[in-house]
């Protein structure tokens, strides 16, 4: 079930993946133009993925590599954005080793970003079969159907944001044969939210918002949503 207070934490630390200030994390892995970092909130662990750097060419290099590479989950083989595999591939194995060794009884893992940083927090939630649920903000489309399919299939507790006419969950276009994965939750003024099946505007061409992609704009939907 879509917790808002729940949604709200992990925004704020999908947004602490762009900082380099002091915060409550507790490990940092960087390489190349990916970032992870892990921050612990009691029993709950988050692996949070760095999004895009608007000044950062390499980061925008990867988004917009849009070419569908082989992958897969708990044996399904499917398709996925080249470029996000590339780049969560960075720093996996750092994130698994830490894990292996930083996880204990009881503890709850949780993973979140915010845009590319959302392709590739669900790519890395694709790979564990313990993650306790994915929240998502602004992500881009991730793989193709079976991608979609499989995720759905492997992670019901996976609710993908959008903020009303953010421009790039509506990238890459699904006539590249990319399709979206998730429970859809509009983020929409006055401090509404809809469980969508589909968000409006489906067509890039109907939505051109670059501002609505901030993360601190999620961050306010979010917490005027909150009860």
């Amino acid at each position: 079930m879509y917790n808002p207070q729940l949604a709200l934490a992990l925004a704020r630390a999908a947004a602490q993946a762009y900082t380099d200030g002091a915060t409550d994390r507790i490990a940092d892995f960087a390489e190349g133009d990916a970032r992870a970092i892990i921050l612990r909130q009691g029993k709950r662990l988050i692996v949070a993925f760095r999004g895009t750097r608007p000044e950062d060419l390499s980061d925008w290099l990867t988004d917009f590599d849009a070419k569908l590479a082989p992958w897969m989950i708990f044996g399904v083989h499917c398709c996925a954005h080249a470029g996000f595999i590339d780049s969560m591939d960075m720093v996996r194995m750092q994130v698994d080793a830490w894990l292996l060794g930083g996880m204990h009884d009881g503890d709850e893992l949780y993973v979140t970003g915010h845009s590319k940083g959302a392709a590739e927090a669900c790519l890395y939630a694709s790979t564990r079969n313990d993650v306790t649920a994915l929240y998502t903000y602004g992500q881009p489309r991730t793989g193709d159907a079976d991608f979609a399919a499989a995720v759905n299939g492997s992670m019901p507790n996976y609710y993908r944001a959008v903020n009303d006419a953010d421009i790039v969950p509506r990238v890459p276009s699904n006539s590249l044969g990319f399709a979206h994965a998730g429970h859809l939750i509009m983020l929409l003024d006055g401090g509404k939210i809809s469980e969508a099946q589909a968000m409006p505007g489906e067509s890039l061409m109907l939505s051109t918002d670059v501002g609505d992609h901030s993360i601190d704009r999620y961050i306010l939907k979010l917490g005027a949503a909150c009860p």
